[in-house]
C-alpha cells in the first residue's frame, strides 16, 4: 500500500518592517533614537522650533515602537497626548505641555525656547525608562488596571562575593 504524507508548512504572515509613515501630518521614517539625535543636534544649534517638534516626534515614535501608544494615520499631537496619559496618567500634565510646545512652534508661529525643549527631552528620557501602569487596549479588563511596580534587578546566586 502507498502511504502519502502531506507536510502542512504554515503560512507566517510577513510583519512590516517599515514603520508607519506619517507623524504629525508629515512624513517620517525615522527611528525613534534617530529623530532624539536629530533633536539634540538642533538643539546645540539653538533651533529649538525644529528640536521640540523632532523630540516630541522621537516621543511619539519611541511609544509606537515599544507597542504602547499607536497612532492611527492623521493623529494630531493633543490626540497623541491623551493616548499616551492612559497609560502614563502621572505624566498627563507633561505630556500636555510637550503637546502645546510642538503645536506652539509648529502651527501657532510661536519661538521655541529652551525650557520648552528641556521640558520634551526630560519627558521622552522618563517615558523611555517607564513601564506603564495601564495598557490601553487592556484597560478595564482587569489585567492590567493596578500600577505598575518597579520590579528590584534579580540577583544571582554568588553574585558580589
Amino acid at each position: 500500500t502507498r502511504r502519502l504524507l502531506i507536510f502542512m508548512i504554515p503560512q507566517l504572515k510577513q510583519r512590516s518592517t517599515q514603520r508607519v509613515a506619517e507623524l504629525f501630518g508629515e512624513a517620517e521614517q525615522r527611528s525613534a533614537r534617530e529623530l532624539r539625535r536629530a533633536a539634540e543636534t538642533a538643539a546645540r544649534a539653538q533651533r529649538f522650533d525644529e528640536a521640540i517638534v523632532l523630540r516630541v516626534r522621537a516621543l511619539a515614535r519611541s511609544l509606537g515602537e515599544r507597542g504602547i501608544v499607536m497612532l492611527p494615520p492623521g493623529a494630531t499631537v493633543q490626540a497623541f497626548a491623551r493616548r499616551a496619559a492612559v497609560p502614563f496618567p502621572e505624566f498627563t500634565a507633561q505630556l500636555d505641555a510637550a503637546a502645546n510646545a510642538f503645536d506652539d512652534v509648529r502651527y501657532l508661529r510661536g519661538t521655541g525656547s529652551e525650557t520648552a525643549y528641556a521640558l520634551v527631552r526630560d519627558l521622552d528620557a522618563a517615558l523611555a525608562g517607564t513601564h506603564p501602569g495601564t495598557l490601553p487596549e487592556l484597560a478595564g479588563s482587569g489585567v492590567f488596571d493596578t500600577p505598575a511596580r518597579t520590579q528590584a534587578p534579580i540577583e544571582h546566586a554568588g553574585a558580589g562575593r
